[in-house]
């Protein structure tokens, strides 16, 4: 997504004092979110830039410029600005859909559970900048997220989320559910992308085409979680109409994935009355096409095939997701 540009040393006419804070360094540059504003009560002042100045990076100058100034929003195309007392979190800034208000973190003033940029933005002891937000958390992902800031469902348009998983930065796809829980897209496959073996494991969000995969990470998020079992979800798009195809509960010493159809190792699980085949926990067929399946049967048919070398699945698109 094309954001607005970062800030940077302004060349135009201001208080020599002012210009002396001004920077080329990474200050005010883009977070978690970079698109949104904070409610009115966290504003310390709203101006607007004069049309002649660089005003992005003039509205971070007088962020900088006020030890108070925390964090700002700046609208392209009608040059406002707004200074905040605080750094926004998941739970309290509002993403602009419209994409004019961009949105900018000051660097050192971001307590827990606020975005961040690098671990020294965040001044609580022991936080560090972990999915682009302060915790003390050494997982983040779309469970912790609902956890800790409450479903984000309230948005129009789900904005991306970043996690930390296994000791790296990740963008991570959610499903929030209405009663606040959290689920972490670990594939998402699309009718006509052929997989192979190792791009079903790992495979970078290519929106444009309909294809992801972090399968890789799944034995890790598994073994993560104390609790006594992890949950799948398993969803059909066809038409643009969301279907759940497929839902189970496993213990927790029961891996995501394994080499032989399985049907009695879950605690339980819900199929939809459309599924036309036996179903299985996610399992891989030793050879294609048919790389992953829920088919207890015939792991080489496309009925409750997953992913394929030839790309043909029975729906247009499929996600599976954990509850983690």
């Amino acid at each position: 997504m094309a954001g607005p540009p970062h800030c940077c040393a302004v060349t135009v006419l201001l208080s020599l004092p002012l210009l002396s804070l001004l920077w080329t360094s990474e200050a005010c540059l883009e977070t978690a979110w970079n698109s949104g504003r904070m409610d009115a009560g966290q504003q310390l002042q709203v101006l607007t830039i004069a049309p002649s100045q660089d005003a992005s990076c003039t509205c971070c100058a007088h962020c900088h410029y006020r030890p108070r100034c925390a964090s700002l929003s700046f609208n392209s195309a009608t040059s406002e600005c707004e200074l905040y007392s605080s750094v926004a979190s998941y739970s309290t800034l509002r993403p602009d859909y419209t994409r004019q208000w961009s949105y900018y973190v000051m660097p050192g003033r971001s307590e827990s559970g606020q975005f961040c940029r690098q671990d020294a933005d965040c001044t609580a002891s022991g936080d560090f900048c972990r999915g682009r937000f302060c915790t003390a958390l050494d997982k983040v992902t779309c469970r912790t997220v609902a956890e800790t800031f409450g479903s984000i469902r309230h948005y129009a348009v789900e904005p991306p989320i970043f996690g930390w998983i296994d000791g790296k930065e990740i963008s991570v796809v959610c499903w929030m559910t209405l009663s606040g829980k959290g689920y972490t897209n670990i594939l998402w496959s699309a009718n006509g992308f052929s997989f192979s073996y190792s791009t079903l494991m790992n495979y970078d969000l290519q929106p444009q085409i309909g294809a992801r995969s972090i399968l890789h990470l799944a034995e890790f998020l598994r073994e993560s979680e104390s609790d006594g079992s992890y949950h799948i979800s398993v969803w059909s798009v066809t038409g643009g109409i969301w279907t759940e195809l497929l839902s189970y509960e496993a213990p927790r010493d029961e891996p995501v994935l394994q080499l032989a159809p399985r049907a009695n190792t879950w605690l339980n699980h819900r199929r939809h009355s459309t599924v036309h085949w036996n179903v299985s926990m996610l399992w891989m067929p030793y050879s294609g096409p048919t790389l992953l399946t829920t088919n207890r049967d015939d792991g080489q048919t496309t009925a409750g095939a997953m992913a394929r070398t030839d790309g043909l699945i029975e729906y247009d698109e499929l996600w599976i997701s954990m509850l983690e």
